[in-house]
């Protein structure tokens, strides 16, 4: 990993630390907060494409087409889902595709939902709480990012 992917890696967790906290004690994740990790990409993007020119123009524009892509998707679930997934989180999944990726983002998705239902299942068996409640689902995004990442740098 070289020093501009560590210094992605290391924004994108802190937004989601920042989003899990704010998502836990408020339900939900302020435009704001998204809107300052878009700029920050677009920095970091402006940086990469100065080091290494057109490669990196033609990897990001890939990268921002199968990120709407995948947002479109995102969006198009939650509608048919009747908003079982709020729009905060479907941007937070956009804005960490910008940042690591389609392939990593829906891999912490994966392993996010996982978690989730691992925690919550027991908790429902229990009547402790209810099919129909709501999750703050950034804590559990976190927790996938955290355990792919540990996943792919530290295990592989």
């Amino acid at each position: 990993m070289n020093g501009l992917e560590a210094i992605k890696y290391s924004l994108l967790f802190l937004l989601l630390i920042t989003a899990a906290g704010m998502d836990m004690r408020e339900m939900r994740i302020p435009n704001r907060l998204l809107r300052a990790a878009w700029v920050l990409r677009i920095l970091l993007f402006t940086v990469e494409f100065f080091r290494t020119g057109n490669e990196t123009l033609i990897h990001g524009i890939f990268i921002l087409i199968r990120g709407m892509l995948f947002l479109v998707g995102l969006v198009l679930f939650t509608l048919l889902s009747r908003n079982k997934l709020g729009f905060g989180d479907v941007k937070l999944l956009g804005i960490m595709a910008l940042y690591q990726g389609v392939e990593r983002t829906f891999t912490c998705l994966f392993y996010g939902l996982f978690m989730a239902a691992c925690i919550c299942l027991p908790l429902i068996v229990a009547g402790k709480v209810k099919r129909k409640d709501k999750l703050p689902m950034a804590p559990f995004f976190l927790m996938g990012y955290m355990w792919m990442f540990l996943w792919k740098y530290c295990c592989n």
